[in-house]
Order: C-alpha cells, then sequence, then structure tokens
C-alpha cells in the first residue's frame, strides 16, 4: 500500500484533535506519529485519498476540512526527516476517537 504524508510542526498541536475527527468523519483509515520536536506526521492510504477535501484552484487534495487544510506529499523520503533517526510508531487516528 502507498501513502500520502502530511508533516504538522508542533505549533499545530492545537488542530491535531480536530484533523482527527475529520479524518474519522471521513473515513479514511489514516494513521499519525510523534515527530521530533513534538509535531506530527499523517499518513493516509492512497486508497482513500479521494475522500479528503479538493482545492480547486490548487487542483490537489488537502488535509483539513472543506474550508482549509495542509499541503500532502506523497515522498515519504521527504517526510524521514521530521523523524531523525528513530523509527516512527504509527498509530491509528480511529483509536484516538477514545481518546476524544
Amino acid at each position: 500500500m502507498e501513502f500520502y504524508y502530511v508533516y504538522l510542526p508542533e505549533g499545530n498541536r492545537p488542530e491535531f484533535p480536530e484533523l482527527d475527527e475529520e479524518l474519522i468523519r471521513r473515513e479514511i483509515p489514516a494513521e499519525f506519529a510523534e515527530a521530533k520536536g513534538g509535531g506530527r506526521v499523517y499518513r493516509i492510504p492512497d486508497t482513500h485519498y479521494t475522500k479528503l477535501p479538493y482545492d480547486k484552484d490548487a487542483k490537489e487534495h488537502y488535509l483539513g476540512d472543506d474550508s482549509s487544510g495542509y499541503h500532502i506529499y506523497k515522498d515519504r523520503t521527504e517526510m524521514q526527516v521530521f523523524f531523525g533517526r528513530k523509527k516512527p510508531v504509527w498509530k491509528s487516528v480511529n483509536e484516538m476517537k477514545v481518546i476524544l
């Protein structure tokens, strides 16, 4: 399976629960891993990419709600820099629903 990735720095932490809820609402089996510095990397299966909101001007899907969101990357190697030497531990966004 292929994935799309989104990195959000620690300053976006207050938005994590809202993004998680949006992914759950859209029935996207996304996962996330804690990045160095307190940020988060989301990964979205390519089979569910088209369930994400679509920006008609940029002609691409994004992570967020219908009014705004964040750019998605296809290249996994670009995301590795956010983990340093640690191997990411992926957690299901759906499991976080219990905590929210």
